[in-house]
């Protein structure tokens, strides 16, 4: 195997485009995205309940990770979490997330 230290400094990435290995930045819930599970909630306010889709990085894998080990992901295997835009109007993603639509269109 392969040594490894200082592992305390690795972060995972929350958002991506599932299958494709692609990031979504975390800018798109700060600029109004928010996850919904497999049963169509939006579930951050059980784990964060004051920051919501806005807490950060760590409070969000833990919490997408919890929704999908307790059988709420989505999908067929149900492996995955969905990040909604889909209330965004198209003018505010082109403005404030230039280039999203383009790499969902890509890869999604």
């Amino acid at each position: 195997g392969l040594p490894v230290e200082d592992q305390e400094f690795v972060q995972f990435h929350p958002t991506g485009i599932y299958g494709a290995g692609c990031l979504i930045t975390e800018g798109v819930r700060g600029e109004g995205g928010f996850l919904r599970n497999g049963e169509g909630e939006r579930f951050m306010e059980r784990y964060a309940p004051n920051a919501k889709d806005l807490a950060s990085r760590d409070v969000v894998s833990r919490s997408m990770t919890i929704e999908i080990q307790e059988g709420r992901g989505c999908g067929p295997n149900k492996d995955h979490i969905h990040l909604h835009l889909d209330h965004l109007p198209p003018n505010i993603i082109a403005e404030r997330l230039p280039g999203i639509s383009e790499t969902a269109h890509i890869f999604a």
